[in-house]
């Protein structure tokens, strides 16, 4: 844990000792009363945490803000529905190296059964993609959804622009579009869906 996320950019807020982050802080650490840490916030505010006490049930944090973190690179990624314990893999190596959004798709040739597991249903990606954010030192995540057909994610971006767009860097010449990239695999759809027209070049 490069950076500790915290719950809000709240000036004095507290962690339950039973919390992975608290313990963190204590057991690896090594923090006592009066040290602080590198923290960030939800809302992608980056700084400093000290440690204000520590009591039987939870720590007591100051947060002060020092500005906002990086923001995420225009790279939309367009995910074919894998395994659940692979698909955790990729969320956090995704979120480590700082992409704006990742939609998960079922393929035609894809099994079926994973879009009904938790990781999917529950929206479990998200815990994955704080640990990457927490190992990249930026408290920004991804947008992650999931939809039903590639065609469907495709006509999103169409239609409303990529997800998360306030996290994601604007691009510095107005010839320069957001990066989508589409990760279908061997197995999971036919040769003619991976011909994507959304990644042509503007004119």
């Amino acid at each position: 844990m490069n950076l500790c996320i915290l719950d809000s950019s709240d000036r004095l807020q507290s962690l339950s000792l039973e919390d992975r982050r608290a313990r963190h802080i204590l057991e690896v650490l090594k923090k006592e009363k009066g040290d602080r840490f590198r923290a960030g916030s939800p809302d992608g505010l980056v700084g400093w945490a000290s440690l204000e006490s520590i009591t039987d049930a939870q720590l007591v944090l100051r947060f002060v803000a020092e500005g906002p973190a990086p923001p995420l690179r225009p790279v939309h990624v367009l995910l074919g529905t894998v395994r659940p314990i692979q698909a955790a893999r990729i969320v956090k190596e995704l979120t480590i190296l700082g992409v704006g959004s990742i939609m998960f798709f079922p393929t035609e040739l894809g099994e079926k059964s994973y879009t009904q597991s938790n990781f999917y249903r529950q929206k479990e990606y998200y815990a994955h993609a704080r640990d990457g954010a927490e190992q990249a030192g930026n408290p920004r995540i991804p947008h992650i959804s999931l939809v039903w057909s590639l065609k469907k994610a495709l006509d999103q971006i169409r239609i409303t622009g990529a997800p998360n767009d306030s996290q994601v860097q604007t691009p510095r010449s107005p010839r320069t579009t957001p990066c989508l990239l589409a990760l279908l695999g061997r197995a999971s759809a036919r040769p003619e869906l991976c011909a994507i027209p959304t990644l042509r070049p503007p004119h």
